[in-house]
């Protein structure tokens, strides 16, 4: 069986990969209703996280940033962002990434108290790289390993 932090590993490569078929070309962006962007590498790529959680893990629940949630009330829920920084994405810089959460339990309480499991992919040169941030890590720790990881500290 595979461990959460593998799979939580394998999603966000596999969401990578499929933003990476629209890297650099030219695509449409669409304004969402919050004002922030969102493109066809958004979409199908938490599409395809969706349809791979949903078929390894079927009890789970998925909140998406572009599709929303799906069983809310579920014990296990995995947070995708398919891309972070689409601004960024659009542009070709590469300071984007496809981030991958599980958490159990209460959501709001865990995301409150900042006790979340992340596997988190990043782009560099093209190449992934996925950094593991353990459970109880705040902001403030892990964005000095993200700089770190990504040359700018």
């Amino acid at each position: 069986m595979t461990s959460l932090m593998e799979a939580a590993a394998e999603v966000a490569q596999m969401v990578s990969d499929n933003a990476m078929l629209y890297y650099r070309k030219t695509i449409d962006v669409d304004v969402k209703t919050d004002g922030s962007p969102v493109t066809i590498a958004d979409r199908t790529s938490e599409q395809k996280a969706r349809d791979w959680i949903e078929r390894k893990f079927p009890d789970d629940g998925i909140f998406g940033e572009e599709a929303g949630k799906t069983k809310p009330d579920a014990k296990r829920q995995w947070i995708i962002d398919p891309i972070d920084g689409t601004k960024a994405f659009v542009r070709a810089v590469p300071f984007w990434g496809s981030l991958v959460a599980v958490v159990e339990g209460d959501l709001l309480e865990v995301l409150e108290r900042r006790l979340d499991l992340r596997a988190v992919e990043l782009q560099r040169t093209g190449d992934p790289l996925v950094v593991v941030l353990r459970a109880g890590q705040t902001q403030d720790e892990v964005e000095p390993v993200l700089r770190e990881v990504l040359g700018d500290g």
